[in-house]
């Protein structure tokens, strides 16, 4: 029995490590399909259609936007993108992390 435990406990940060690999690859699949499926013809175009990321850069996109990449600009649309500001509160970055703004090019309202 205490072989079998042993065992299983070596057994679990591989799964582990194999489990986050999967979502991470998971999450790049789901924002590089939505990138080449941005061109649909939809009557609200998502703002995805007018961003333009390093590569690289595409799974930390997704991860900081997620379903927000379907969203439109259009003002006329009944979900929409609309201006932004800082604001005083909002956090930094910790000192030495690289910000998304660097390396996506995006409208200003996503800014």
């Amino acid at each position: 029995v205490a072989e079998a435990r042993a065992a299983e406990s070596a057994a679990r940060p591989p799964v582990q490590d194999a489990k986050a690999e999967l979502a991470r690859i998971e999450t790049e699949a789901r924002t590089l399909a939505k990138i080449l499926n941005a061109a649909s013809g939809d009557l609200f175009p998502s703002v995805l259609e007018q961003i333009s990321v390093e590569r690289g850069y595409e799974t930390a996109l997704g991860a900081a936007l997620g379903e927000d990449l379907d969203v439109p600009l259009d003002r006329s649309a009944p979900v929409h993108w609309g201006q932004s500001e800082v604001q005083p509160g909002d956090a930094a970055l910790p000192e030495g992390i690289k910000s998304l703004a660097s390396v996506v090019r995006a409208p200003a309202q996503l800014a």
